[in-house]
């Protein structure tokens, strides 16, 4: 162990433990955890969840040298992996729990690895053992009522977990819609790469809305813009219109000197155009684009060179 990096306050200690942690030494190094700073500067620690949840990552994707003698080579193995690791949750607190599943049903490595059946089985067999779980801490709140039912340090209770995994869930059987399919077997890298993000996205929010932005910056059609809105599931509040607006601005930032603005492209003006094509093949939706940027932006000099690009190029939309 580089006990160095342990206690540095710039590295992560945790992927310093990582390398060395095994079914025989992590609960007596969880132990010790809360002696170990946590990068930033502050006076938070390690706690004993953290480290077994980043064992359980080892274990489960590399095996150990006790409890799996190989790593997980099919859908089989990765299934037991997974019910090997689930004997150990109780040592996590909802957030770690969350944490240990996400990386193994929907990092890039999961979707890599395992098929879409298998990441749902875990996710449902994860369910009913952190409804055990909370049930065991009802019960244990109930004997100590000075406790906080089922909340751990960082906030997340467990309730708030399963609603996680249920997105998980839910997100997973939409990767067999269509339109989802369509993407991943698609002979065009770009449309692959698009059911890629879909894919590790769990319909959350933040990263639909940045898959759906870079799709119409790559000019591709509304209609699969909007498809691809419908497709992804719980409360997004996302419109085309929100979506255009962002592309809009990300344009009119990268025209303006905003090198961050763009970073994959380095014509702005082409993907103007591509956004503008798209715009004038759905003239409904292109007037909400076309009048959202020039009512609120009309006093700008540069949006009144767009104004004019629009018009030449679309007409009265």
């Amino acid at each position: 162990v580089n006990y160095r990096k342990l206690t540095d306050e710039s590295s992560d200690p945790l992927a310093t433990l990582q390398l060395v942690l095994t079914s025989q030494n992590v609960l007596s190094i969880s132990k010790l955890s809360n002696r170990l700073p946590l990068p930033g500067g502050g006076r938070s620690t390690v706690s004993p969840s953290a480290v077994h949840a980043v064992w359980l990552q080892k274990l489960f994707w590399k095996g150990d040298p006790q409890l799996l003698k190989r790593p997980p080579q099919s859908d089989q193995d990765y299934l037991h992996a997974y019910d090997t690791c689930a004997k150990y949750l109780d040592r996590l607190v909802p957030a770690d729990a969350i944490h240990f599943l996400d990386g193994i049903t929907f990092s890039p490595d999961a979707a890599k690895n395992l098929s879409v059946q298998a990441r749902l089985v875990m996710i449902k067999r994860a369910s009913k053992a952190l409804r055990q779980l909370a049930e065991k801490s009802r019960k244990k709140a109930s004997d100590n009522s000075g406790e906080q039912e089922g909340t751990d340090p960082t906030g997340m209770t467990f309730n708030e977990a399963l609603a996680h995994l249920q997105q998980s869930q839910a997100h997973l059987d939409t990767l067999s819609h269509a339109f989802i399919l369509s993407l991943k077997d698609s002979q065009q890298e770009q449309q692959q790469h698009y059911s890629q993000l879909y894919d590790l996205s769990r319909s959350e929010r933040s990263k639909i809305c940045e898959l759906a932005v870079t799709m119409a910056t790559d000019g591709h059609p509304l209609e699969q813009i909007k498809e691809l809105l419908r497709v992804a599931v719980g409360p997004l509040n996302l419109s085309v219109k929100t979506v255009f607006q962002e592309a809009v601005q990300r344009v009119v930032a990268a025209l303006s000197g905003d090198q961050n603005a763009l970073t994959n492209y380095p014509q702005p003006l082409r993907v103007l155009e591509g956004v503008v094509t798209s715009v004038h093949n759905n003239v409904q939706s292109g007037y909400v684009v076309h009048s959202y940027l020039f009512k609120n932006q009309k006093q700008s000099s540069m949006f009144l060179v767009l104004d004019s690009y629009l018009l030449s190029t679309c007409g009265e939309m």
